[in-house]
């Protein structure tokens, strides 16, 4: 518990990183040296950038030159408008709209284009260089793709051996068991059978004592003997008469009958060999998640792929930390910075468009945004500032169009908010006091009124530490980082049940160790969950499935998702906004175009 309440405190909104760029100029200075040996480096190349002049400008005071891309994005972060001269330090006034009004440094334009026919040739230098670099490790990889094809033939002839193996020892213990069943069968029947003889020795015998006296009482009778021979004759019969040992004889017989042999066949192997075989193939990843061979090859994702990294640099900030991120779905991306204040507006390539800061008339400036979201029609941003403040901003003007200010009758104090598919606003409240209460309060209107919904306050579904909350299928999903478990609850609030947790026996494979973000991808059906406990970014169907784990490089501390499957993940204590895609099997893909070719 400590640990994890450790790991929690860092969360405070005021808290920060100290973001690390040893040795970024100096390489990026080390590869421009080897592109332009000559003197006339520093001519052509901007001192901000070191690539070769965009637009550049003549600073005012000092007129070295400057990339306008370069000298907005020192603009961003110059407090006030006094900028240095990157090259002489001579302080110069710019604000940003006074960039139109810099001169342009035609003559440098001018020599810029003199010199591309060099240029040309030193770029198709390079190019041949590195194609034939390309070539040499294409070369080793298909060594390394034929070694690897060898191996899985291997591995294939050695699971079908095992798998005759397996198939033989089943059908040697069979015909074991059969041998063995059979074995006791003939016992039984023998021992039977004995009886059976046994008995119908002593019928027969009494049988045959009775037709002898019958005979010779027979014989006498003809002879006409004396009467005292017949009288011993007469006794004798009524002797036998009398006796009655059939009695004793059917008893025995039902007796014997009565004992029935039976077959009971193992009911539950035949129908576990029927549904399963005698055995299952499955796949592996690296992440160790086991996945049906049954599964078709062609949906089963298996690595992120990195398609753009941002880091502070990309923005003019020494340090940023996006905390709450959100896309319109097609276009746009919002990012919650709450250690510079900002809302900052990304196009869906991840280039810097706009940003906005909290209102002049905010009565807490300190207080940063820590949660942001898009409307259902994308035409307001909703921001959470101070952890009472809402805001509806306007997303292309930057305006402030209505701020609502929690009651503090509700005892709550909002952090994160998202969307659902109806438009309803889901705020997550933190427990940022003791008087305060961790819970999800649910709007349907704006500017806000009394809540349409709160649930999450006590009971089983009580929240300690919620981050993020999603509305999917009458279903209220959310993140809760003390908890380490996505919280489920019904459209009334009322909980139902928890998934994701390592020690999770009812839904299977758990994995969370402290969950952050979380987004919906409607296409596959799945939930993608940030846990900034393991570094990961954790794939788990509604029911609570778990199906897969991706490893990330740093803590992923918020998700969001374009409508193309695109993902956008953030990192406030790493300071990177990574844009990613969900790969699938390259070999499938690979087939797939040959044989379109």
């Amino acid at each position: 518990m400590e640990i994890k309440l450790l790991a929690i405190s860092s969360w405070t909104l005021t808290g920060s990183v100290e973001f690390l760029c040893t040795g970024f100029k100096s390489t990026r200075f080390k590869m421009a040296s080897q592109e332009y040996k000559d003197s006339d480096f520093y001519d052509y190349c901007c001192p901000v950038c070191l690539e070769e002049f965009q637009d550049p400008k003549v600073l005012p005071m000092c007129n070295h030159n400057v990339c306008r891309q370069c000298l907005e994005n020192i603009i961003m972060r110059a407090k006030p408008a006094y900028l240095q001269c990157p090259t002489c330090r001579q302080e110069s006034f710019i604000r940003e709209e006074d960039l139109d009004g810099l001169q342009t440094n035609v003559f440098l334009v001018k020599l810029l284009r003199q010199t591309e026919p060099q240029q040309e040739r030193e770029k198709l230098t390079r190019g041949i260089q590195a194609c034939t670099t390309k070539a040499e490790v294409l070369g080793e990889l298909i060594k390394e793709l034929k070694l690897c094809r060898e191996r899985k033939l291997e591995r294939g002839d050695s699971l079908k051996e095992e798998i005759h193996r397996m198939a033989d020892v089943l059908v040697e213990k069979t015909r074991k068991s059969e041998a063995e069943l059979i074995d006791k069968l003939e016992d039984f029947i023998t021992q039977q059978d004995k009886v059976f003889s046994r008995v119908e020795t002593k019928v027969d015998a009494f049988r045959r004592k009775i037709q002898d006296q019958v005979g010779l009482s027979l014989n006498v009778y003809d002879r006409e003997e004396e009467g005292e021979i017949i009288s011993k004759m007469k006794n004798a019969l009524a002797s036998l008469a009398r006796d009655n040992p059939e009695d004793k004889l059917y008893k025995e017989i039902n007796e014997l009958d009565s004992f029935t042999v039976a077959f009971d066949a193992n009911k539950e192997l035949l129908q576990k060999t029927n549904s399963q075989g005698i055995g299952n193939l499955t796949l592996s990843d690296q992440c160790g998640v086991k996945i049906g061979l049954s599964t078709p090859l062609q949906v089963m994702r298996v690595s992120l792929t990195t398609l753009r990294k941002i880091s502070p640099a990309n923005f003019g900030f020494e340090s940023f930390s996006p905390l709450s991120i959100a896309t319109d779905g097609k276009k746009h991306v919002a990012v919650a910075d709450p250690e510079n204040n900002n809302i900052l507006i990304l196009n869906r390539n991840g280039d810097f468009v706009r940003r906005f800061t909290s209102p002049a008339n905010s009565s807490q400036p300190a207080m940063m945004f820590s949660g942001v979201t898009f409307s259902k029609d994308n035409k307001d941003l909703i921001a959470v500032n101070g952890a009472r403040d809402v805001h509806l901003i306007n997303p292309k003007e930057g305006t402030f169009k209505v701020s609502y200010r929690s009651s503090p009758q509700w005892g709550v104090k909002y952090c994160f908010v998202t969307t659902d598919l109806y438009g309803r606003f889901l705020l997550t409240c933190e427990p940022l006091a003791k008087q305060y209460r961790a819970c999800i309060v649910v709007h349907s209107d704006t500017p806000f009124g009394k809540p349409d919904l709160r649930f999450g306050f006590s009971g089983d579904g009580a929240l300690l530490f919620p981050f993020k909350a999603l509305y999917h299928d009458k279903h209220y999903y959310v993140t809760d980082m003390e908890k380490g478990c996505v919280m489920v609850y019904n459209e009334n609030g009322e909980f139902l049940r928890h998934f994701g947790r390592k020690d999770d026996e009812v839904n299977g494979d758990g994995h969370l160790v402290l969950p952050t973000g979380m987004a919906f991808d409607p296409r596959e059906e799945t939930f993608l969950v940030c846990d900034w406990g393991s570094s990961s970014i954790q794939t788990y169907k509604p029911d609570g499935s778990f199906l897969g784990a991706f490893p990330i490089d740093g803590r992923p501390t918020d998700i969001a998702m374009f409508s193309d499957g695109t993902l956008v993940v953030s990192s406030k204590d790493d300071q990177w906004i990574q844009f990613m895609s969900i790969s699938p099997l390259g070999a499938l893909t690979a087939q797939n175009d040959v044989e379109d070719e």
